[in-house]
């Protein structure tokens, strides 16, 4: 009996909305060859938007190399930015290309934090080795050449400049009748001069006391792109830049691995984001890309679950090379038009061709759907129903045994 579940985070994609939600003027391009293209030729064990992001900023020099912000915590404030994520997140995503090899590191810093509760937020706390006293003052000190006398500064001013408090002779010149000796603690408790107080650390949260060998330490790295990589991964991007040059031509705006929020609320990654401007008030398009063994019908069904949630003006399938014929079947029977392609540069002219004789008055490809639900299962074959409630919603049901279909948070 097959398996069934719901096509999103861990296999669920739900949509509910009202038949009042107006469609936005945005493209959305899911280039699933970038995701499983990519990983089936070994370019990435995993791979999500926030890392191609990071990856294209490298490869195209829009960004030299990354360092850290050091403060309350270690953070990378530009790879926040680049992959949108969180500063946790964003650090596990420099740990996994550094691991798969496509980041060098070196080490920037290293930060030491409480054994309690590994926070970095700590200060040092200074004492008398005689008393434990913390009234300790610092104090510069002054050596006198010719006697050898070590004492602070202050002891040898006097009204003529610098006398030795020793052998009373005048100190002229530095360098030559005396020199700077360092630095001293002098203990308002008990009087003791000491140049090595004993040193602790006290954790701003817990109070805390411990030493600096009891303190857990951590290293920080710096990251760059490793130069061998370079052309892979502008490899592995080649078909991004093309259907988004495409789309540039036909006035849209372009991002290119995007985060787009569906009418779920679930946040769908695609690898083009467009939308249209103001004087090109076109509805939204959803545009996504199978290539080789990705042309299943399996894909087609998970590019469908993105066409559900972001309630496009029309969805058009780019493949290259064909399509099989079930696959075709499917695309075409949830209503999504065909653009294939032997490679890349066919298919974006293909593209190209259909915004200009279609891009501005093509109708609904896709139905306004009030309620939506798409089940993929985990194996054997698809299944496809649409049917309509007495409440007047639109359901549309997804059933497959197909092994290939094993969606993750970031990939329908």
């Amino acid at each position: 009996m097959p398996r069934t579940g719901f096509c999103s985070a861990r296999a669920r994609c739900e949509v509910v909305s009202d038949e009042a939600t107006q469609t936005s003027a945005n493209i959305t391009a899911g280039l699933y060859v970038v995701r499983q293209g990519m990983q089936q030729s070994g370019f990435l064990k995993s791979v999500d938007q926030g890392m191609m992001r990071l990856l294209r900023s490298l490869a195209y020099g829009d960004v030299s190399g990354i360092k850290p912000r050091i403060g309350q915590d270690v953070r990378y404030p530009l790879v926040e930015d680049i992959t949108r994520t969180s500063k946790e997140r964003s650090r596990e995503i420099l740990q996994q290309l550094y691991e798969q090899g496509y980041l060098d590191r070196r080490i920037e810093a290293k930060v030491y934090r409480c054994p309690h509760d590994n926070t970095a937020s700590i200060r040092p706390r200074l004492s008398c080795p005689r008393c434990n006293s913390e009234a300790l003052e610092k104090h510069p000190l002054l050596e006198h050449i010719s006697c050898g006398h070590v004492d602070l500064e202050k002891n040898f001013l006097s009204g003529q400049g610098y006398v030795c408090p020793k052998d009373h002779g005048p100190l002229r010149q530095i360098g030559v009748d005396y020199r700077k000796a360092g630095m001293a603690y002098k203990c308002s408790s008990c009087g003791n001069l000491t140049p090595l107080p004993v040193e602790r650390w006290v954790c701003n949260a817990s109070d805390h006391v411990f030493s600096l060998e009891e303190a857990v330490s951590e290293d920080v790295y710096s990251y760059q792109l490793v130069e061998e990589k370079y052309d892979e991964v502008k490899q592995a991007l080649r078909y991004v830049d093309p259907l988004a040059e495409t789309l540039r031509r036909h006035a849209y705006l372009v991002e290119t691995f995007a985060d787009v929020v569906g009418a779920s609320g679930i946040t769908h990654s695609v690898d083009i984001y467009a939308r249209a401007t103001t004087s090109n008030p076109r509805e939204a398009v959803v545009v996504s890309v199978l290539t080789g063994e990705a042309t299943k019908p399996e894909n087609v069904i998970g590019i469908y679950c993105i066409v559900l949630d972001t309630s496009p003006k029309m969805a058009i399938l780019v493949s290259i090379p064909k399509l099989n014929e079930e696959s075709k079947f499917y695309a075409q029977k949830l209503g999504m038009t065909v653009i294939e392609g032997d490679d890349i540069t066919e298919a974006s002219q293909q593209l190209d061709l259909f915004l200009q004789n279609h891009g501005d008055d093509r109708p609904l490809a896709v139905v306004p759907f009030a309620r939506a639900a798409i089940t993929p299962t985990a194996s054997g074959p698809t299944s496809v129903r649409l049917a309509t409630g007495t409440d007047g919603h639109t359901t549309a049901g997804v059933t497959t045994d197909s092994p290939f279909l094993e969606p993750s948070p970031h990939r329908l």
